[in-house]
């Protein structure tokens, strides 16, 4: 069984994420040991709105997921979504982290992408 606070991040439903997190679910609980945080899903779908609840309820913006340690960062950077960027920027995220498996920072990311945003 999925958390719900996943399911709400993989659906982009920010109402479903919003209640779920109101019923206390933790923003930072991966959806299996080694898998990824509600606030890797929101990046990795370019979703903002659930990005922006995840980071207000205290989302860790800096917690790798454990397969590959890429960060929300590294995965925002990977998908050229320029405004879950500037979300996880601003609120503190490490573009200097790097992702553990191929030692590639987010700041690398974009550049090897060609986004210069």
């Amino acid at each position: 069984v999925l958390p719900s606070q996943y399911i709400g991040a993989v659906t982009g439903d920010p109402a479903f994420l919003d209640s779920s997190i109101a019923a206390d679910a933790d923003v930072n609980k991966a959806r299996t040991a080694v898998g990824p945080t509600p606030t890797c899903i929101a990046a990795d779908n370019g979703n903002t709105a659930c990005l922006t609840s995840l980071i207000a309820a205290g989302a860790d913006v800096n917690r790798a997921r454990t397969t590959d340690g890429a960060t929300p960062t590294c995965i925002a950077a990977l998908t050229g979504c320029t405004a879950c960027l500037a979300s996880l920027i601003a609120a503190g995220a490490d573009v200097n982290k790097a992702r553990t498996e191929i030692g590639a920072t987010p700041t690398c990311i974009t550049a090897e992408n060609g986004d210069t945003a």
